[in-house]
């Protein structure tokens, strides 16, 4: 789900809080995007540019969690495996990333670990699936490497699931999907004023309703 831009005032925030919580009794993991941070990110594109970007991060996620369940892979994740990290998992995030650089193991990783649009504390992260997507190249130490990587930045006693998918396509490129839960509540609605609402409206050439 997205949460309102700050600067469309508190009624909306307050909307989306209620929503939040009564979301949060129909599912079993729940990832959040705050519109907010498509201004920090892409500052310089267009309204509808902006939105776009964060609907098309959203496609690759979801994209890749289908490729991970109907793609039978090297070292093979199901669906099963998916729905062990997700049922129950409260809050969560799904991250990708890749690099073709002499270190895209650690960068893949880190990339999909730390998206902004996906922004939320990661280190009390209770369980992770963690898919990764190479050429024939990759080796038993990337493989190690990413998890590590991922590893390293949740609880101690979290729970891994990983993955290998070969696809010659990539070419040298090392992809990585990374799907956390368990996460503690997030408050995003901590929220200190909204003095910029004019100044960002104008920015926007947009008028927010109350």
């Amino acid at each position: 789900v997205t949460l309102p831009f700050l600067m469309e005032g508190k009624h909306r925030a307050e909307n989306a809080r209620i929503a939040l919580e009564e979301l949060e009794q129909c599912v079993d993991t729940l990832i959040i995007i705050q519109n907010e941070k498509l201004l920090e990110i892409v500052p310089n594109l267009t309204l509808a540019e902006a939105f776009k970007f964060a609907d098309e991060i959203l496609a690759n996620a979801v994209k890749g969690i289908v490729d991970v369940v109907m793609n039978p892979g090297l070292v093979n994740v199901d669906f099963a495996d998916l729905r062990a990290i997700i049922r129950e998992g409260k809050f969560g995030v799904i991250g990708l990333g890749e690099s073709s650089s002499e270190k895209r193991a650690v960068e893949a990783a880190e990339k999909a670990i730390s998206h902004p649009l996906l922004n939320i504390e990661i280190s009390n992260g209770k369980a992770a699936l963690i898919d990764i997507m190479s050429d024939p190249s990759i080796t038993v130490k990337e493989s190690q490497k990413v998890i590590e990587t991922v590893a390293s930045r949740l609880s101690e006693d979290a729970k891994i699931i990983w993955g290998v998918q070969i696809d010659r396509s990539l070419n040298g490129k090392l992809k990585t999907l990374v799907v956390i839960t368990g996460l503690e509540k997030p408050d995003y609605f901590k929220i200190k004023g909204f003095k910029k609402r004019k100044e960002i409206e104008k920015y926007l050439g947009v008028e927010f309703a109350e």
